[in-house]
């Protein structure tokens, strides 16, 4: 048997290549003895077809990661519950779970969007993942299997995802043939969409349903210079600093600039902020690609908090309200001053 697909989710594939965990999952997979849980039918009738057994798969499964020092029937306790509550893991090791799911669509559903991130938001496990047929396998194990062509299309209608936690399913075929074939990869998460999560976790997906924020701001192009000075100059002033997202349209939509233009902009916001703000603050430039479209980018400034407030543009202050850059009232610019805010 082979590992055909894998879809992933915040670089969960990427973390498990990282500890080499890929391979060991691969290297189950295909020293898997097919004769040990499967079987051919009678061949009067047709072509003969290869059945696979659910049950002795799983059992084949957790009798090889266990060779290969993974802990299978793994116990963990979320929570402060103590020891009376417990969820069982597959196979369980350098806090990387993995469950064999060879049943309906709903224990799959449970393990992604229940048990995975509890265990993960208590700090259990690092990446969650799930084994589960290709439909060419799944047809063979019974009606109610789910495979992953389904979870995989699932998955797609419920974007975007508001999970906080790097996962993978991983599709699994039978057959010898395509043993050393490339494993198609599906990443949910875009580079940029790492980026954003890591700053204020949330994907772009996410962060155009909620719409703009005091902590960033959407701008399809660059402002004029003085008004860029006004947003960074907020931003500094706000507690955590801020992003400003080059190339996205108010309402959260990818435009993207000319990469052309992108050292002419990056320079000219460099100026505005050295040349208008006072004190200036420092401001960090990140690239982004845009899908299929090779010449344009998306370009993330972003602005780090001010360690001494107040941040001042023409000896005005300015500071976030709601999803805006405003000058600050006598009692704002106190409690900045003050360091109360």
């Amino acid at each position: 048997m082979y590992i055909n697909a894998v879809l992933s989710y915040l670089n969960g594939w990427k973390k498990l290549q990282g500890q080499h965990l890929d391979q060991e999952i691969r290297s189950l997979i295909i020293n898997l003895n097919e004769d040990n849980f499967s079987q051919l039918s009678s061949a009067h009738f047709g072509p003969s077809i290869r059945y696979y057994s659910a049950k002795n798969l799983v059992k084949q499964l957790k009798f090889d990661a266990t060779a290969l020092g993974w802990q299978t029937r793994q116990k963990l306790y979320p929570g402060k519950r103590g020891k009376r509550y417990y969820t069982e893991i597959g196979a369980f090791k350098n806090r990387i779970a993995v469950d064999f799911i060879f049943h309906a669509g709903a224990y799959v559903e449970s393990d992604l969007f229940i048990k995975f991130p509890v265990l993960f938001r208590d700090r259990k496990i690092e990446v969650g993942a799930v084994l589960v047929p290709m439909t060419s396998v799944a047809e063979t194990m019974g009606s109610t299997i789910v495979s992953f062509e389904v979870i995989r299309q699932r998955i797609a209608e419920l974007a975007p995802l508001s999970l906080k936690y790097p996962f993978v399913v991983i599709g699994l075929s039978g057959g010898k043939g395509k043993r050393s074939s490339k494993i198609d990869l599906w990443e949910l998460t875009s580079e940029l969409d790492q980026f954003l999560f890591d700053e204020t976790g949330m994907a772009l997906d996410e962060m155009r349903v909620n719409g703009e924020a005091a902590n960033y701001d959407f701008k399809e192009t660059p402002p004029e210079s003085k008004k860029m000075a006004q947003e960074v100059c907020a931003f500094a002033n706000f507690k955590g600093g801020g992003l400003i997202l080059l190339g996205i349209d108010n309402a959260g939509n990818v435009k993207g600039i000319l990469r052309s233009e992108l050292d002419r902009i990056q320079l000219s916001i460099t100026s505005a902020v050295t040349d208008i703000c006072l004190p200036p603050p420092k401001i960090d430039f990140n690239v982004f690609d845009v899908p299929e479209q090779g010449d344009r980018c998306i370009l993330v400034v972003k602005v780090n908090e001010i360690a001494r407030k107040p941040c001042m543009v023409n000896n005005r202050v300015y500071v976030r309200m709601g999803a805006s850059a405003r000058p600050a009232g006598p009692d704002k610019v106190r409690q900045l001053v003050l360091g109360s805010d």
